[in-house]
Order: structure tokens, then C-alpha cells, then sequence
């Protein structure tokens, strides 16, 4: 069932390597996040995050409307191993030259491996974050956020990551940036997948 669940959760990845690496419009942006989780059970553990962001759907004149599709792995508290892939819609306010704000919710779409006899869990959750971002450069930010994950079916859970976005070249740079491109995403890729394959113990941090 891991060996299943690991095989099945690869197509995600290709997806969040090849779509961006093609797209150079304009307000686009690919993330990749680490940190931890809580459940509603007290239990703990690690997490890890990708995500494509295109930017800019909508403009207002206080805030910014942004849209994202993301792959989670919410690791292994003790007795679950939850996973999935939500789409999320984004306000997003500028709170200085170089901080933004931004809170964003949508559906959330699971597997959870639960440990012994049961059967594994499919479903559709609800997904809210808050996130704080800092551009550290033109191209490079660094992000914090918070994802409040709601479940009908096993326990919700809050996670605090960290990491690092990286904004997508536009046209006017698609020639020149090609090939940085594409290595940015086999390492952002790369740093995602690891966890999902055991590089993190099963057993989940200390509850």
C-alpha cells in the first residue's frame, strides 16, 4: 500500500515540475515549504509542501487576487500517513515595500494511510493558510505560512512551514533563463519527493 501510494503520488510531481517549467508568463511562481504539524490528537510530526502559484488573477485596488495548485505530505503521526493536493484561492496585501500577506482556503483532496486494520481513507477536505512572504531578491522570496487542515474523516491538523518561492522568469527573460529554470525546478522537485520516500523516520516526531 506505501509502495502504491508513493507510485501514485509521483505524477504529482512531474506535473509540479514540467507545467511551470513551460508557462514563462508573467506572475507565476513555484514553492517549496518544510516544517511541522499538529493534529487535533496531540500527535506530531514533519511536513512538506509544494506548490505552483500563478499571480495577479485579480487586482483591487487594497489587495490581489492569486490562485495555486499544491501537493502536502503531512508525515506520519502515529497512526496516520495523510497526503494530498488542494487548489486554493489567495488575498493578497502588500504590507511594505517587500512583505505581503496573504490568507487563501480551498478544497482539499486526501489519502490517508491509516496503521493497522483499517482501511485507508480517500476524501475531500478543506484547506486554510495564512502566509507571510519576504522578497529577498527580483526572482527569490522567503515564506512562512500556517495550513489549518479540516477532515471528515480522521484527525484535522495545523502545520507551520517554512521555505522558499521562486518567481518565474517573464517572456522578455525566457531565453536567457531557460536553463537556470529548469534546474531550479529538478531541485525544488527533488526536495519535495525525498520525504515521501523515507528520508524522514516513520515514526513521526515526539507527541
Amino acid at each position: 500500500m506505501r509502495l502504491k501510494n508513493r507510485v501514485l503520488s509521483m505524477p504529482v510531481f512531474v506535473l509540479m515540475l514540467l507545467f511551470p517549467a513551460r508557462a514563462y508568463s508573467q506572475g507565476q511562481e513555484v514553492n517549496t515549504l518544510f516544517g511541522g504539524i499538529m493534529t487535533d490528537k496531540g500527535r506530531a510530526s514533519w511536513a512538506v509542501q509544494v506548490e505552483y502559484k500563478q499571480l495577479e488573477l485579480l487586482t483591487q485596488e487594497d489587495f490581489v487576487f492569486d490562485g495555486s495548485f499544491s501537493y502536502i505530505n503531512e508525515g506520519h503521526p502515529i497512526g496516520h500517513r495523510r497526503d494530498g493536493v488542494m487548489v486554493q484561492g489567495w488575498a493578497r496585501m502588500l504590507a511594505g515595500s517587500k512583505l505581503n500577506l496573504s490568507v487563501g482556503a480551498g478544497p482539499y483532496f486526501y489519502n490517508d494511510t491509516v496503521v493497522g486494520p483499517s482501511p485507508s481513507i480517500n476524501g475531500l477536505g478543506f484547506m486554510t493558510s495564512f502566509d507571510a512572504k519576504y522578497d529577498v531578491s527580483e526572482k527569490f522570496s522567503v515564506d512562512a505560512r500556517i495550513n489549518e487542515a479540516i477532515v471528515p474523516k480522521g484527525p484535522n491538523a495545523t502545520s507551520l512551514l517554512c521555505g522558499i518561492d521562486y518567481r518565474l522568469p517573464d517572456k522578455e527573460d525566457k531565453a536567457a533563463a531557460e536553463g537556470k529554470n529548469q534546474i531550479a525546478f529538478l531541485t525544488l522537485g527533488i526536495a519535495g519527493i525525498f520525504p515521501t520516500w523515507g528520508v524522514f523516520p516513520s515514526s513521526g516526531l515526539p507527541g
